[in-house]
């Protein structure tokens, strides 16, 4: 769309304005403007710049005036610059080895409340090596426990010695009661053999002996009667005495008492 602008008193021709040449002739005339905003601002700290340092001149001139004029003089040498804090604080060791005593607590009576005595120690902070001796442990009762199990152990294999001993005894004792009661065992089956056979054995050999003695007490006792008998027969005729009748009677009584036995 296009425009007419008002016609001049000297120019008889029309100008024409388009869109594009409003925005372009805008855009010129700010670029203007912030250009002539930045050079003044330059101006303004430069102007500041030089008081400042013309502010700063005067102050080293005041002072340099107002001191003495006497310098102390110090030849610059090259060396190094120490820097010390003093600070509070904890010294602790980089790498820390934690010694634990493992010692069993046996109790002593030694007038304390119990755990390991400690006969000697490094005092603290002491530089060791290795292989140094820190710390040295009261071994009493620990070597004491050592002796009275050393013999409660001896005396204990004695006593398994001792047992072993007797059980071994025992046992050859027990195989020769048993070897003796197995030969009685086989003696009296034996025997009970011996005396059992019919042919030739012990009881009929007893038998036969006790049937002999019999007979031998029968026969003596009927000689002892028949003598005794006669005795009285005699006695009555007047041929044998009171004593010799008394003797038969007697020796009669004797063969009794003799067949009394073997029966």
């Amino acid at each position: 769309m296009s425009t007419t602008a008002p016609q001049s008193a000297t120019d008889d021709s029309k100008i024409v304005f388009s869109p594009d040449n409003v925005s372009s002739a805008a855009s010129e005339a700010g670029q203007s403007r912030l250009f002539v905003k930045k050079t003044i601002l330059r101006g303004v700290f430069a102007v500041a710049a030089v008081g400042l340092l013309f502010a700063g001149i005067s102050t080293v001139v005041n002072d340099l005036s107002a001191t003495d004029s006497t310098f102390v003089l110090y030849t610059v040498q090259r060396g190094d610059l120490p820097i010390v804090v003093t600070e509070s604080g904890n010294l602790e060791s980089q790498k820390k080895t934690k010694i634990v005593c493992e010692v069993e607590n046996v109790s002593f009576d030694r007038g304390s409340s119990g755990g390991t005595q400690i006969l000697s120690i490094v005092p603290d902070g002491t530089f060791v090596s290795k292989d140094d001796l820190l710390v040295e442990l009261d071994s009493a009762p620990l070597e004491e426990r050592v002796d009275n199990q050393t013999l409660a152990t001896e005396k204990a294999t004695l006593d398994q010695v001792q047992a072993t001993v007797k059980y071994e005894n025992q046992i050859t004792q027990n195989e020769t009661l048993l070897a003796e009661a197995k030969l009685q065992v086989d003696l009296t089956e034996l025997a009970v053999k011996q005396f059992e056979d019919e042919s030739g054995g012990t009881f009929q050999l007893e038998l036969q002996d006790t049937e002999l003695a019999i007979q031998e007490a029968q026969a003596q006792r009927l000689i002892a009667t028949t003598n005794l008998r006669g005795f009285e027969e005699l006695y009555k005729l007047g041929y044998k005495s009171k004593g010799d009748l008394a003797t038969a009677q007697v020796t009669a009584l004797g063969a009794d008492r003799k067949l009394a036995r073997e029966i």
